[in-house]
């Protein structure tokens, strides 16, 4: 099984969406939408940005947005 770190050198939780190679697809997860703002990893686990959903899906060039999480929307 391939896992994040063997693609991404880095931890799950700690994946930066920045400057990933052109063959590794990225897609964001919906459940991001729900915030004004977002914190996505910026290199390590002490640094991030602030960021709109919006403008991450922009400056990451990612394929699309996803469904993987459970249990965050409201009526659930």
């Amino acid at each position: 099984m391939v896992t994040e770190t063997d693609t991404s050198c880095e931890e799950p939780g700690g994946v930066c969406p920045f400057a990933v190679a052109d063959d590794i697809p990225i897609w964001l997860d919906v459940s991001m939408k729900r915030f004004e703002y977002v914190h996505p990893a910026g290199g390590n686990e002490f640094t991030s940005v602030k960021v709109t959903p919006s403008e991450l899906e922009a400056v990451t060039g990612a394929e699309g947005w996803c469904d993987v999480c459970k249990g965050w929307e409201e009526d659930e």
